[in-house]
């Protein structure tokens, strides 16, 4: 009888596949002739480099009767196992070991050897390294020394996923009011694609500091190929700076010789230091405060300095110092002085005219204007000094007989201006009747 006959199926079985820290999964698959003859094949692979949380399998005794095949054979019943019946699958990640332990018996009691295919060794071991993913069809041969058996197994090793490496991100330094920007530099040695996370002081790697930011603060940046993570933590210090105080222009002052001089100074400081001032030019003193004297006549430029204890701003502005003026004088309104009784009478539809004269002491250009408004129809001529109304018939009722209205003059000679109001007396004139038409009546 072929020898085939002689020999119990062999019954190879058992992946063991050993995940995160040396555990060992064991696969066993038991095919007997009879409750003594049986052949086994266990296959044991050790992880020797730190895998995947979801690789992770723990089987105690109890539970690896879920993950026994058995086939029952009766003693005298021939059983042919074929390449495919008897194919084992095996997976193993990149740089795990795997070691196959094959179990068989021989009917006559002969001792049998066993041999591997490439890439196995001849004690069944496969170390994988990084570069043997792929697959592999691995013949296991058992031998009495007369006849033999092959049993095929199907290895299946899975790419080695391998973190990024983060370069070294150094510690910043950045002044307040600058911009953070951290560049980070990673390798996948893959070839992953990956992404960066940022915690702590930073959530991205550009930050626009604020003036109110300095201090000592610690941000992470991580980077992940999806499975696997890198990640530095890193110091930032923003270094606190002094923000200048701010002048307002206090424009150009005009004064008058004998008159004090105090310009309002506005400043504000963003820090909320306390400011001090301090005026070039001039003769102000610590309170800002020139009390000038007859005699201090002129232009001066004048540049008024505000300090925070550490920055100073300047801010320049002049002051035009006036000879103390003499305000002109009105000479004649009409034909009247100023100082004698300015009233005017017109009737209705009359023309009045008043000129209006003036003098100035120093000499300065007088110009000659209205306070206020004129009556209706009236008008002032400045260049030849001049106001003219002509009253109209609607001006003044019967029953008013005359009304009074007041036009104000104004002078000035461009630093004084003067006023002098007159009375203008409007006298009603009553007009005759006009004849329309006559009717007659004619009996």
């Amino acid at each position: 009888m072929r020898y085939l006959q002689y020999i119990a199926v062999l019954i190879l079985a058992a992946l063991v596949l050993s995940s995160c820290e040396g555990g060992v999964i064991q696969n066993n698959i038991e095919k007997n002739t009879s409750s003594e003859n049986s052949n086994n094949a266990v296959v044991d692979v050790a992880n020797k480099t730190e895998t995947k949380e979801t690789d992770k399998v723990t089987v105690n005794e109890s539970e690896k009767e879920e993950f026994k095949e058995v086939v029952e054979v009766e003693p005298t019943k021939e059983v042919a196992v074929t390449e495919e019946a008897s194919m084992t699958t095996v997976n193993a990640v990149e740089t795990q070991t795997i070691k196959l332990n094959p179990q068989a018996v021989a009917p006559d009691g002969k001792t049998l050897s066993f041999t591997y295919s490439s890439p196995f060794n001849s004690n069944g071991e496969w170390e994988t390294k990084v570069g043997d993913a792929g697959e592999y069809l691995v013949d296991v041969t058992a031998s009495d020394g007369t006849s033999e058996s092959t049993y095929k197994i199907k290895i299946l090793v899975e790419n080695l996923n391998r973190a990024p490496v983060l370069g070294k991100v150094n510690d910043l330094q950045v002044n307040e009011g600058e911009t953070i920007v951290v560049n980070p530099l990673a390798v996948d040695p893959d070839g992953n694609e990956l992404t960066y996370t940022y915690s702590g002081y930073l959530s991205g790697p550009v930050k626009q500091t604020g003036f109110e930011d300095s201090g000592d603060y610690k941000a992470t940046v991580s980077v992940s190929d999806g499975k696997l993570s890198d990640s530095q933590t890193f110091k930032i210090l923003i270094t606190n700076v002094n923000r200048p105080p701010v002048i307002e222009d206090p424009g150009n002052v005009i004064a008058v010789e004998g008159d004090p001089i105090k310009p309002e100074i506005k400043a504000e400081d963003a820090d909320g230091d306390k400011l001090t001032w301090t005026f070039a030019g001039g003769n102000f003193d610590e309170n800002g405060l020139w009390q000038t004297k007859i005699g201090d006549e002129g232009v001066y430029d004048i540049v008024v300095s505000v300090s925070d204890g550490s920055e100073t701003t300047n801010q320049a502005f002049t002051v035009l110092l006036q000879a103390k003026n003499k305000a002109p004088e009105f000479v004649l309104v009409g034909e009247k002085s100023p100082d004698s009784n300015l009233e005017f009478s017109v009737q209705e539809n009359s023309t009045l005219e008043l000129n209006v004269q003036a003098k100035d002491a120093d000499g300065d250009q007088i110009t000659y204007g209205i306070s206020g408004t004129l009556p209706e129809g009236s008008s002032f001529d400045s260049s030849s000094n001049i106001l003219r109304w002509t009253p109209g018939f609607s001006t003044v009722t019967s029953e008013e007989g005359d009304k009074d209205f007041e036009v104000t003059f104004k002078i000035s000679d461009g630093f004084i201006e003067k006023t002098l109001p007159v009375t203008v007396t409007v006298e009603n004139y009553n007009r005759p009747p006009r004849f329309i038409g006559v009717d007659a009546d004619v009996e």
